[in-house]
């Protein structure tokens, strides 16, 4: 690895989360429970299908190519993240470094494909019914496979070949000095600041998306007395989540992106950080809230109406709710405390703990071991209760007499997945 300004470069050194040096040992155990989830979890789903001639069909095709995606998208990163974590720096080729960016781009865009392919298949599935068999062969399956996986390389390779290399010191507001003391600077996206408004494009999308789907449900399990019941009021939960968490940042990092607003002021900023960080542990609790409901309708279907009664149901959305908001609420008042006396540039673009707790000029390993163990207890103990939620419902779907009643046992899981 060189710091010289030759344009042939050798190789890269990874230095893994920078400020967290001290932490990314802790840092690795969460990382590692999600690769063993992912590697185990989608290895079994590709099994099953691949197994079982009665899954050869478009949906669990799909699904198993996801679960392909999924799987090779996580083992070109996070090996690599945990040999950083548990070793340190680690040095990384040139070509090993554009060869692993190669697959996270084409890998990211196969992903959103193979969801949209799935999509097409519930259209046809559930709008032409007596043709999805004519129009979803088997064939057409492959090719459809084929053109997800052509497109991916054709649209991310041009990005690996040499380019021109442009002097400039076109910096936006990053090295002016802060408006006000109150004030931080968010400077969106480093390096891509020419292209802010054109990436806003996406991101407004996605919102309208999320506003408009998110309502819907709500409207429709609202005005539905038959919708009332546990899985979908859990959705109800997580639709609600989800307007929070998108409202919370997309419309601020919109204003960001077309209008050039780059100042935040503290109050709102630390105030963001809070909608952020609880909402995300709440999204969390509420999908290990789904899959309790999962296991209580399948492994014990004649107690389900009285063991999730709406009290129940109600008490859990209030649990998951305050726990988010008790475990996050000592963010912003930790951070209130500490003096800034460092830049009040946030290369981001929306404010985020670690982004603002790194411009403090004191010693934050305290705060920052808080943090770090808050979002790790959360996400590891909601995904390892999830697995084995999900492990004894496999087990008690394996055990039922019929492959039609497995069948509509796994369907009823659909929407949790």
């Amino acid at each position: 690895t060189s710091n010289s300004t030759s344009t042939h470069l050798t190789g890269f050194l990874l230095t893994g989360v920078p400020g967290l040096e001290d932490f990314q040992i802790w840092i690795s155990i969460p990382f590692s429970f999600m690769y063993l989830l992912a590697v185990i979890g989608n290895g079994l789903v590709m099994a099953v299908v691949a197994g079982d001639r009665n899954l050869h069909e478009p949906m669990y095709l799909f699904l198993a190519m996801l679960a392909l995606n999924d799987v090779l998208l996580c083992t070109v990163t996070v090996p690599q993240m945990l040999l950083i974590f548990w070793k340190g720096p680690s040095p990384l080729t040139f070509p090993a470094c554009l060869t692993q960016m190669f697959f996270v781009h084409a890998l990211f865009l196969s992903e959103s494909a193979v969801l949209l392919a799935m999509a097409f298949d519930r259209y046809v599935a559930i709008c032409t019914p007596l043709r999805y068999a004519t129009l979803l062969t088997g064939s057409l399956i492959s090719k459809l496979g084929l053109a997800l996986v052509a497109r991916s390389v054709a649209v991310v390779t041009p990005g690996l070949l040499p380019q021109k290399t442009e002097n400039s010191s076109t910096m936006g507001p990053a090295n002016k000095s802060q408006t006000s003391p109150d004030t931080f600077l968010l400077m969106g996206i480093p390096g891509l600041e020419h292209l802010h408004i054109w990436i806003g494009i996406p991101f407004c999308s996605m919102y309208v998306v999320a506003v408009v789907g998110n309502v819907t449900i709500l409207a429709v399990v609202r005005a539905e007395r038959s919708l009332h019941e546990p899985m979908f009021l859990f959705l109800c939960m997580l639709s609600i989540t989800d307007l929070v968490l998108s409202t919370s940042t997309l419309p601020r990092m919109l204003c960001l992106f077309w209008l050039g607003a780059h100042d935040i002021a503290f109050d709102a900023c630390l105030t963001q950080m809070f909608f952020i960080h609880s909402f995300t542990a709440m999204e969390s609790g509420f999908f290990l809230a789904m899959a309790i409901d999962r296991y209580v309708a399948i492994c014990h279907p004649l107690h389900h109406t009285t063991i999730l009664t709406h009290a129940r149901i109600a008490k859990m959305g209030a649990s998951v709710l305050l726990r988010g908001m008790a475990f996050f609420s000592p963010h912003p008042i930790l951070l209130r405390q500490l003096p800034y006396c460092r830049t009040r540039i946030i290369a981001h673009t929306y404010c985020e703990f670690m982004a603002v707790v790194k411009l403090a000029c004191v010693d934050t390993g305290a705060t920052k071991r808080y943090s770090l163990s808050v979002a790790s207890v959360i996400g590891s103990c909601d995904g390892f209760f999830i697995a084995v939620s999900y492990v004894l419902i496999l087990r008690a779907v394996f055990h039922l007499p019929s492959r039609e009643a497995s069948f509509k046992a796994l369907g009823t899981c659909g929407s949790h997945v």
